[in-house]
This record gives structure tokens, C-alpha cells and sequence, in this order.
């Protein structure tokens, strides 16, 4: 992983990289036969079920588009952003039928774009910079980024809808070690497509692959 310090980075920068490794993340247990791992950060926008400093909560329409759309990235490992309260947390799971003892770690959704210093003090330098994934949509496209192959592909890896701007943005991320990289399953690796996603969320969930063994 990479580091950095205050030294090296303004204030503002700084609290920002703190957002991301604030969240929750649900661990689910793997079989002894099981040859991959599917990993998915998702942003469930103000999963809120009982009133907190007067913002919405989140309907029954909109918890049934959350489930949806967990159940169709089929994640072992589930970053959660944005749940409301362990109750909230609580119910979601069994809504999903998750075990409740089940693990919680630290990942999540970079709020930032790329290219964003914050973002590139994440990935870090060197042999230890870390392997962004970028999973897109399975609609058919693929290959390099003819005009430029030192650009990303041009397929649909958006993963944020900001309505007052009206602008889709991929602001939620995987990054592996380099390591990690080499088992990265990338033809299982994908942001699933649910139809009226956004009554859900104002993000998408993103999901990743990987084999369990080291290669």
C-alpha cells in the first residue's frame, strides 16, 4: 500500500483521503472449494431508516432497489457507504439473508475523480502503485482506446449520477496491490446493469473478481 503523509499533502487534501477508509464492509464466508472472489463497493446513499438530523428515509421502493442490485453483482466481499445506523446495517442484511456476525472492514467510494490528488496519493508511486481495475459495463464494447491507448478504454464505467449537474462520473473504485493484481479475474469483473438503478442510489455498485489462490 502506499503512504503519505501531512507533510506531503495539504489539509483539504488530506481529510479528503480520510472519507474513503471510513465505511463498512461486509465479509461473507468463502468455501474450501470456491476458485475466486468477487469483490463490490457500493454507495447506498443515506440508507437511513429512522430520523437523523432530518434527512430523508430511504423508502421501501428504494431498499428493494439496494437489495436488487447487490443481489446482481453476487459479491462475497460488500463494501457499504452511507448506511445510516447498525440498525439500518441490520436490516439490510437480512434482507439479503448475510450472516450477522459477519466481518466489517475499511474500503470504499474515493468521492474524486481519477486524476484528483487525492486519488493519486491513494494509489501511490512505484512498485507498489496500485492497480486500478476500472470494471465497465458488459454491452459489447471492448479493446483499447483507439485515439489514445494511453487513455482508458472508451466503454461505460461510470459509477455516480450528480443531478444538479447532470453528470454521470466514476468516483468509486478497486484497487488492487500489484500482487493482488495478478489473480484479478477481469472477464468476471463488471458493473452490473439493473434497470432504474437510481431509485436505489445515486451510485452503482462496482464488482470485481479474483481467483483465490496466488498466481
Amino acid at each position: 500500500m502506499p503512504t503519505f503523509s501531512s507533510s506531503r499533502l495539504n489539509n483539504q487534501i488530506v481529510k479528503r483521503l480520510i472519507i474513503p477508509f471510513l465505511l463498512g464492509i461486509v465479509l461473507g464466508p468463502l468455501g474450501q472449494a470456491q476458485t475466486s472472489i468477487r469483490v463490490a463497493p457500493y454507495n447506498v446513499e443515506n440508507y437511513i431508516l429512522s430520523p437523523i438530523q432530518n434527512r430523508p428515509l430511504k423508502t421501501k421502493l428504494a431498499q428493494a432497489k439496494v437489495v436488487e442490485s447487490i443481489l446482481a453483482a453476487k459479491p462475497d466481499v460488500l463494501a457499504l457507504q452511507e448506511v445510516g445506523t447498525i440498525k439500518a446495517l441490520a436490516k439490510l442484511q437480512k434482507d439479503l439473508k448475510s450472516n450477522p456476525e459477519s466481518n466489517l472492514v475499511v474500503l470504499g467510494d474515493f468521492n474524486d475523480y481519477y486524476n484528483a490528488k487525492p486519488v493519486k496519493a491513494i494509489v501511490g508511486s512505484g512498485n507498489s502503485r496500485l492497480i486500478d481495475t476500472r470494471p465497465s459495463e458488459r454491452n459489447g464494447d471492448s479493446g483499447p482506446n483507439l485515439r489514445n491507448s494511453k487513455w482508458f478504454p472508451r466503454d461505460i464505467s461510470w459509477t455516480h449520477f450528480y443531478g444538479v449537474e447532470d453528470v454521470y462520473s466514476r468516483i468509486d473504485y478497486i484497487m488492487l496491490s500489484p500482487g493482488m493484481a495478478r489473480e484479478l479475474d477481469r472477464a468476471n469483473s463488471s458493473i452490473p446493469v439493473v434497470p432504474n438503478w437510481g431509485h436505489g442510489s445515486d451510485h452503482r455498485p462496482v464488482v470485481i473478481s479474483v481467483h483465490a489462490k496466488d498466481r
